[in-house]
């Protein structure tokens, strides 16, 4: 049983997996992983994921082809709407350029590539990579369509000494600007996005993936322990507040 500090943001929360909450995930199971909120097709532990009971639970990826996989999940196809992303990690492997780890991913492939991805990579991208693409015909990659953020400073050292670590990402519609935030600071944001940015067009067919960047085929080697989407543009204060609410978990 988890005990209850400080709680997470619960306003716009649309998605939340816990290894920790037997609600979402019942020690032991090696085929489904339930969503706390709302009620939602379950999503499946592929390839011999393993539970641990570190920090009161947490999923360990070998980076090899383990993945959780929720199919056609329409959380994460956010439209024209604002949206957040967090969710919480440690490594078991240093970060490097290539091959990338994949951390979190819903992305389209084909003609009109759609869609976003978390992976950490290695000092020519300050330790994260994030990349939003908009497949609509007039925001395509080169047309305002393709971003990435990464942090502003080399933080590959820190987020590979195998402790747990927080990531939100951001994005706000009404100022089109997506924001990285790592354990509850800002690090990066990047604007220039078309107006009429959206992810409605071609993403909605394809999968979420877990432990894995779905458009890089990069796997993650490591711990995840929960993950949250909100249909809304987290501020700094909600961003600390979820931060803090998980950090204690984690040492």
């Amino acid at each position: 049983m988890i005990k209850r500090g400080p709680h997470i943001v619960t306003d716009q929360l649309t998605f939340y997996v816990d290894a920790a909450n037997s609600k979402s995930y019942t020690s032991g199971s090696s085929e489904t992983l339930n969503i706390i909120n709302p009620s939602i097709n379950p999503g499946s532990l592929d390839n011999g994921i393993n539970f641990t009971s570190e920090d009161k639970g947490k999923w360990t990826f070998d980076g090899s082809d383990d993945e959780i996989t929720f199919d056609k999940l329409t959380n994460g196809n956010w439209g024209t709407d604002s949206w957040s992303v967090n969710l919480w990690f440690s490594t078991t492997s240093s970060i490097s350029n290539s091959p990338s780890y994949g951390l979190i991913g819903k992305w389209s492939g084909g003609n009109y590539q759609e869609g976003w991805t978390i992976t950490l990579r290695g000092a020519t991208y300050n330790g994260i990579l994030v990349r939003l693409i908009s497949g609509s015909a007039s925001n395509l990659a080169g047309t305002g369509g393709l971003r990435d953020i990464s942090p502003s400073e080399n933080i590959t050292s820190s987020l590979s000494n195998g402790k747990g670590h927080n990531i939100t990402l951001t994005f706000n519609s009404s100022t089109r600007v997506g924001s990285l935030y790592v354990d509850g600071e800002s690090v990066g944001s990047t604007s220039g996005y078309n107006a009429g940015f959206t992810w409605e067009n071609y993403i909605t067919e394809s999968n979420l993936y877990i432990g894995r960047a779905s458009n890089l085929g990069s796997y993650f080697p490591g711990k995840i322990s929960n993950v949250s989407f909100y249909r809304k543009s987290l501020s700094p204060k909600e961003i600390q507040q979820n931060y803090n609410a998980l950090k204690g978990r984690f040492g």
